[in-house]
């Protein structure tokens, strides 16, 4: 059984790692709004497709990140500085 002491410190951990990722998100789609100019709302979303991935439907004006992403560019990041 799971005490309230232990899932305390992982949870703050966890809100911390969220709050970053969020935060970099946000300076991402600064950077681009700053450099590109488009005539309609773009949304960009995050969501777990089961594969790491990035969709653009021209449709919806719409990018999805794959949460799956994330890991295929940290494998990427580490195998350059390794």
């Amino acid at each position: 059984m799971w005490r309230r002491a232990q899932i305390w410190p992982h949870w703050r951990t966890c809100q911390k790692i969220a709050r970053i990722i969020l935060n970099t998100i946000r300076e991402e789609i600064t950077a681009l709004n700053q450099n590109f100019g488009l005539d309609a709302l773009l949304v960009v979303s995050v969501e777990t497709c089961g594969e790491a991935n990035v969709f653009y439907d021209s449709e919806t004006k719409q990018i999805t990140i794959c949460t799956e992403f994330e890991d295929h560019l940290r494998g990427l990041y580490e195998s350059v500085s390794a």
